[in-house]
């Protein structure tokens, strides 16, 4: 199921480079966060009945948005830097996406153990506790994930000035 993900987040990012050059990475990057965070709102709809076309489904919107939004990110924070500093912020690019996927990973994990807890002691009791509470710390983390991706969308499209240039 991930490898479908990676899969469009690859074909995608060619895509949203192609789109950047041509509209501006406005309009790629905002359209890339809103199509992620429908993907993951998406996904909290699914459940312990859900076959495997819908999940694969749900993960594929998230690869779309995922590969639209980082080539119209990468295009942007590349040209926020002079050309003799090419070198120096790719690698910095490559260290804060490898660290950030990391990072994200973790924090993740956390919350959903978080959830994961406060809904197996609300389910005291209940047939196949465990089940449920999964069920419903999953929603909680792809809901909240959506949140943060609606709120990257909103705080792109009021960003200002970037580097050499405004964001277009």
């Amino acid at each position: 199921m991930l490898a479908t993900m990676a899969f469009l987040n690859s074909g995608f990012s060619g895509a949203g480079g192609w789109l950047t050059d041509r509209i501006g990475t406005l309009p790629v990057g905002v359209g890339g966060m809103l199509v992620m965070a429908a993907g993951l709102s998406y996904m909290s709809f699914l459940g312990a009945d859900s076959s495997l076309g819908q999940v694969a489904f749900r993960i594929a919107i998230v690869g779309t948005g995922l590969g639209l939004f980082q080539a119209s990110a990468f295009t942007l924070m590349m040209r926020s830097v002079p050309d003799e500093r090419f070198g120096t912020a790719g690698a910095a690019l490559s260290l804060s996406q490898a660290f950030g996927s990391v990072l994200a990973v973790a924090v993740v994990g956390g919350l959903f153990a978080w959830r994961d807890d406060h809904h197996l002691n609300e389910a005291v009791g209940v047939v196949n506790a465990e089940g449920a509470a999964f069920i419903k710390a999953f929603k909680d983390v792809f809901l909240l994930g959506a949140v943060v991706g609606l709120l990257g969308a909103v705080s792109l499209l009021f960003s200002g000035r970037v580097g050499r240039g405004r964001i277009n």
